[in-house]
């Protein structure tokens, strides 16, 4: 590796590995000939942090913070033991041992081989050789180990990927996705996420020649690495990549809407995952339904999907003002009204100036509907029998009431109740 870049070959700050909890385990896996480093998402994020001088916040939050070891899961488990520490047998047979330090859980995992891989699963041998672990990995910028102080562990080329933003697969493109077809969209999502430029070309062809392979992957695999592209600062470029090369599709089954997706992140950059595929792929129910399906969503995700499709078909929010805004929040509730509204502005960007919209976004934060003064007691008082009637009744006050802008009181109420009560009964 050319030194001569500017490229970090320590961690100075991050809290993680300063942490007593992580110097522990640290302490714990480097002694009796053992030898013990961080790797994986915490190297790599707080290496972002400091090359490209950000807050570690501004790259991702690092919550995971694991661990390769020379030591085999049993020795870990007696070195844990010894220590008085707690450890959990999370996945004895790829190698990893779960150690509990100050209530602090992290995965410590023997260095690993490959033995033999179907595109799914890999069966593993142990090893002591760092380099064959790294050349187990799947991109170069996840092959990056730190040592107790810092000190970096780069066998690969990783640093120097992480100081340009390239996004590159460890060794041959092609046998890392044969290994594991998830990594197509592991590559583009990581691009998405750390990339900048243009994906490697040698990645892009690999992926193309393999996508086949996509279709042996479970839902959820797909539906996880999906939903975390979409939040991604490149989601879009990244997904019109996908698109050009045929990719997309091969995971999504609808006509992808990539200008209303942007729009939608332009105007809510908060906006959240669901909401995000409901703009890149939903038209009509019918699309709801069967990407609902085909991802495995969860029933929270569907519904955003299926409420995207409402808003499509009703267009409420074409002829929005004061009064219909807080019916609408009235009806839907605080998060699904705000998701409607940015959808729909996502659909047509111009329909309100940008004062109108900042007054029904922010209507939530001043004001929260009201509760409907009448139950079905008080209507059974006035000798409605329970049933269809009732039903038809306690709708027509809350109509009144919506119409009058939530202003109707009880007593209002009962006396509309009343003469539709005395009506009904002269009609029959």
């Amino acid at each position: 590796m050319d030194h001569s870049l500017p490229i970090a070959a320590r961690i100075t700050d991050a809290d993680w590995i300063r942490s007593p909890a992580t110097q522990q385990v640290f302490a714990l896996l480097n002694q009796q000939g053992f030898v013990g480093r961080a790797v994986g998402g915490c190297v790599r994020n707080s290496l972002l942090a400091q090359l490209h001088s950000r807050g570690a916040d501004s790259i991702a939050a690092i919550t995971d913070i694991d661990f390769a070891t020379t030591a085999t899961p049993t020795e870990t488990i007696d070195l844990a033991a010894a220590a008085g520490l707690r450890t959990v047998p999370t996945g004895l047979q790829h190698g990893t041992v779960t150690v509990i330090a100050a209530g602090e859980a992290f995965e410590v995992t023997t260095l690993r081989r490959d033995v033999a891989t179907d595109g799914r699963h890999a069966d593993v041998a142990f090893t002591d050789d760092w380099a064959l672990d790294a050349a187990r990995r799947d991109l170069t910028i996840n092959a990056l180990y730190a040592d107790a102080d810092g000190t970096i562990f780069d066998p690969l080329g990783g640093l120097d990927d992480l100081h340009h933003k390239r996004i590159r697969f460890v060794g041959d493109a092609r046998t890392r996705i044969q290994e594991d077809y998830l990594r197509i969209l592991r590559f583009f999502r990581f691009f998405a996420q750390y990339g900048d430029g243009q994906p490697d070309a040698a990645g892009i062809h690999a992926c193309i020649t393999e996508r086949s392979g996509l279709t042996r992957l479970s839902s959820e695999r797909v539906h996880q690495e999906l939903m975390k592209l979409l939040i991604s600062p490149g989601a879009v470029q990244t997904l019109q990549i996908m698109t050009d090369h045929g990719l997309l599709t091969e995971i999504l089954p609808a006509v992808p809407q990539l200008p209303r997706l942007a729009r939608l992140i332009a105007q809510s950059p908060q906006s959240n995952q669901a909401l995000r595929l409901a703009a890149l792929s939903i038209v009509v129910d019918e699309d709801a339904v069967r990407i609902a399906k085909h991802l495995r969503l969860s029933r929270n995700e569907t519904a955003v999907l299926h409420l995207a499709a409402r808003v499509q078909e009703t267009r409420n929010f074409e002829t929005i003002n004061s009064v219909s805004a807080r019916q609408l929040l009235y009806h839907h509730g605080t998060d699904n009204y705000l998701r409607a509204l940015n959808f729909f502005r996502a659909l047509k960007p111009n329909f309100l100036k940008e004062q109108e919209w900042q007054n029904f976004i922010q209507l939530p934060d001043h004001w929260q509907p009201p509760s409907f003064p009448l139950n079905g007691r008080d209507l059974i008082e006035l000798g409605v029998t329970p049933g269809p009637i009732l039903g038809n009744v306690m709708h027509t006050l809350q109509q009144h009431w919506l119409k009058s802008d939530f202003t109707l009181k009880r007593a209002a109420l009962l006396t509309i109740a009343r003469t539709l009560l005395s009506e009904q009964a002269k009609l029959e």
